[in-house]
């Protein structure tokens, strides 16, 4: 082990069969909090290195069917080697500095890292075996003066990645780890035997692609499919969306269907009874979780016939959210559909002085390519002094 101020210590296997206090005791640089002071060094469960180079080996557990994960090794910057147990053992990334890290790549060959093979750290590179995975942790951000840090994990089942967007790349078919992608945008390019990709041991994954290997390990198409990942709960009504929102001006209407996925030439396995498709309408509260949304009516006048009123609502809903205290949109329609009433185009009756009486502009109206557009159009309200009212926060705003 060694400081970044050049001091290193040298423990053999006989030092650590002692108490945490004991062995900080015996070298300089090392402490332990009172309360753990009386735990046995191979009791620990939570291994975290420094920020240089480390490697920890843990050959087994005293227990052999220890509660949770036999280790769990904590990742830290540097080039690290991870030897784990014969049980299910932990790499914990979710601790690495956030502010300059933009993902890991992880992969079971190292061809496959997004640089030189060479460049691999000699010690990375003379340990790494066949059912290895090597973490690249700095691949996002590597300037040209930067070393990488790529570490080693040997028998290490279970990886909890980055709160960046994370990639996971498994060529061989030998290496199937579970993954806890976490937050980010995350992908993931595996190859494996079967007819369908496993996707059971991942969670927080986004985007997949698979590649089918045949019984001898060649791949059977020429190009990787592509899946968009979504996790759905059993037993409860799961929403996904399909498209953009608001959708197109001219979108072609197709039916919906569910099937099982298959190889090009198998036929698709029956749909389990299970499962079935349901279509509904885009409406604020289903596509605007979380998020501010404005949504339009077509209402009748009450006294004209041939007059028709576009209200245009505001829906906040962030867990959060005070309400919008200023607007300004653009608006764009057929003009051989709608024809704008030029006389009431003002801002009596665009506007309701109740919620937005500040700052109203009616925009500017303007037309091309059979298409009418208003610019500009917005108001703004201050009901801290009593002028107006926040937008968003009834069903009638």
């Amino acid at each position: 082990m060694q400081w970044q101020d050049g001091t290193s210590i040298n423990l053999d296997h006989s030092d650590l069969d002692r108490s945490v206090s004991e062995l900080a005791g015996s070298q300089p640089g090392l402490k332990t909090p009172d309360a753990g002071s009386n735990t046995r060094w191979d009791a620990q469960l939570v291994l975290k290195g420094s920020v240089s180079n480390d490697s920890f080996t843990v050959a087994e557990r005293p227990s052999a069917n220890p509660e949770g994960f036999a280790v769990n090794f904590i990742g830290t910057s540097g080039s690290d080697v991870y030897s784990g147990t014969p049980q299910y053992d932990l790499a914990y990334y979710r601790e690495l500095d956030s502010d300059s890290l933009s993902g890991l790549y992880i992969s079971d060959n190292p061809e496959q890292l997004p640089l030189v093979a060479d460049n691999l750290p000699p010690l990375i590179a003379e340990d790494f075996e066949d059912d290895n995975l090597l973490v690249y942790k700095n691949y996002g951000s590597l300037l040209t003066d930067q070393t990488a840090q790529i570490d080693l994990l040997k028998s290490v089942e279970v990886l909890a990645l980055s709160p960046g967007d994370d990639i996971l790349d498994l060529s061989t078919g030998q290496s199937f780890p579970v993954v806890d992608f976490g937050e980010g945008q995350d992908f993931a390019n595996i190859a494996s035997l079967g007819d369908r990709p496993d996707v059971t041991g991942y969670a927080g994954l986004e985007k997949l692609d698979w590649t089918p290997l045949d019984s001898e390990g060649k791949p059977l198409l020429q190009q990787a499919i592509h899946f968009d990942v979504q996790e759905l709960q059993e037993d409860a009504t799961n929403l996904l969306a399909v498209g953009e929102y608001p959708p197109a001006l001219i979108q072609e209407s197709n039916p919906w269907t569910l099937s099982t996925f298959a190889l090009p030439g198998d036929t698709p396995a029956s749909l389990p009874p299970w499962i079935e498709i349901q279509e509904l309408a885009p409406t604020p509260e289903l596509v605007g979780e979380g998020r501010v949304v404005i949504s339009k009516n077509i209402v009748a006048d009450s006294d004209d016939a041939s007059l028709i009123w576009l209200e245009l609502l505001v829906h906040d809903q962030r867990p959060s959210g005070q309400g919008l205290v200023g607007l300004e949109l653009n608006l764009d329609w057929n003009a051989s559909a709608l024809e704008l009433d030029e006389d009431r185009f003002n801002t009596d009756s665009v506007f309701d002085p109740d919620h937005l009486p500040l700052f109203q502009n009616i925009g500017k109206l303007s037309s091309g390519d059979g298409r009418e557009q208003i610019t500009g159009l917005g108001a703004a309200a201050l009901p801290r002094a009593g002028r107006g009212k926040a937008l968003g926060l009834t069903e009638q705003q």
